[in-house]
C-alpha cells in the first residue's frame, strides 16, 4: 500500500490539520531510483516531473529528473512512442491546469511505487515500465507554493498527452504485475492520527465503513474527456432535494486534486442559499448528494 500523507510543517513530523488540502505520496523514476513527491490526482491523465532542463523557480525549488542518470530511461520524439534519434526534431506538449500550466517533453523509464513513506525501493509493492512528461519551462504559480514535485495522473484515456502516457491503461495492461488493475483512496480522519493511503491491485477491507458502490462510467466519455464521470441524482440539504439535476442526472467528475466542489453558477447558488451560514459546518446528516442508488454524506461544508 502506498503511504499518502499532508504537508509538513518545517519539522518535518507534525501535520496541519483543518488545512489538508493536497494528498500526495513518494515514487521512485528511474535506475538507479530518483525520489519525488507527486499528489495523485484523478482529475488529470499525465504522470508529470520537473527535470533538470528546466531552470524555472518553479523547478528548482523542487526535486528534478535526470535522465542521464538513469541507466533505463529513453527519449520520446513523439506522443505515440516514437523513440528520438539524432537528428529528429522533438515534439512538446503543455499542459493548462486550473491555475498554472507547464511544458514537457516525453520519456520513457521504470516507475516504482513504495509501501510507505521511507521503504526502500525492494519492497515496492508495483514496478512498471511508464512514458511521462518532463517538464522544461513550468509557471511560477502555484508550483513554487506546492509541497510536492510532481503530478501522478490517474485520469482516463481522454485527458493523457498519448495512450502510452495513460497509467491507468498501464495497470490494466499489466496482468503479470498487478492481478487487479484497481487503486482506491483512503483519506483519514482529520482527528486521526493515521496516514491516508491509496492503495492498487485492490483495497483494504479494514478501512471500510459499509459495502462498496460501484458507480458506471461511460466509456464514450473516458475515451473523449478522461474523467471519471458519474451520474448524480441530486444534493440534498437537510434531508430536502435542491432539485438541481434533470430527471437523467447530473454527471460530476470525481477529483482527487482538488479540495473545491465546483458547478454551475446557478446550482451553486442554490446550494450556498440552502446551506445559508457558511461560518458553520453542516451536520453530515443534512448534507449530502445521491449518486446511483446510495446517499453520499459530508461531514463538513465550506463555502467560498
Amino acid at each position: 500500500y502506498i503511504s499518502l500523507y499532508e504537508r509538513p510543517t518545517q519539522n518535518g513530523h507534525s501535520h496541519l490539520p483543518l488545512r489538508v488540502s493536497e494528498y500526495y505520496g513518494t515514487v521512485s523514476m528511474g535506475s538507479p531510483p530518483q525520489d519525488f513527491d507527486v499528489v495523485f490526482d484523478t482529475g488529470s491523465g499525465n504522470i508529470v516531473l520537473p527535470t533538470l532542463k528546466c531552470i524555472d523557480e518553479a523547478c528548482e525549488d523542487h526535486h528534478r529528473f535526470s535522465s542521464g542518470a538513469s541507466r533505463t530511461a529513453r527519449q520520446l520524439a513523439l506522443e505515440d512512442g516514437t523513440p528520438l534519434r539524432p537528428g529528429d526534431e522533438r515534439d512538446t506538449t503543455t499542459i493548462t491546469y486550473g491555475t498554472g500550466k507547464l511544458t514537457g517533453e516525453y520519456i520513457r523509464d521504470m516507475l516504482c511505487l513504495r509501501k510507505g513513506r521511507g521503504a526502500a525501493v525492494a519492497e515496492s509493492s508495483l514496478c512498471l515500465q511508464v512514458d511521462f512528461l518532463g517538464v522544461t519551462q513550468e509557471s511560477r504559480f502555484p508550483f513554487t507554493e506546492l509541497p510536492f514535485d510532481g503530478i501522478f495522473g490517474l485520469g482516463l484515456g481522454g485527458l493523457s498527452a498519448g495512450p502510452s502516457f495513460n497509467f491507468v491503461n498501464s495497470l490494466v495492461a499489466a496482468p503479470q504485475t498487478v492481478r487487479n488493475p484497481t487503486f482506491a483512496f483512503f483519506l483519514r480522519n482529520l482527528d486521526a492520527e493515521e496516514d491516508s493511503e491509496i492503495t492498487f491491485g485492490g483495497y483494504r477491507r479494514d478501512r471500510l465503513e459499509g459495502e462498496v458502490t460501484w458507480l458506471p462510467v461511460p466509456k464514450q466519455e473516458a475515451d473523449e474527456k478522461g474523467y471519471w464521470l458519474v451520474a448524480m441524482r441530486d444534493i440534498y440539504v437537510e434531508d430536502k432535494a435542491l432539485n438541481l439535476c434533470t430527471a437523467a442526472g447530473c454527471q460530476v467528475a470525481m477529483d482527487t486534486g482538488t479540495a473545491l466542489m465546483m458547478g454551475p453558477r446557478r446550482a451553486v447558488g442554490q446550494l450556498l442559499t440552502a446551506l445559508g451560514d457558511c461560518k458553520q459546518p453542516v451536520p453530515n446528516e443534512l448534507f449530502g448528494s445521491r449518486l446511483g442508488d446510495s446517499r453520499c454524506e459530508c461531514n463538513v461544508v465550506s463555502c467560498c
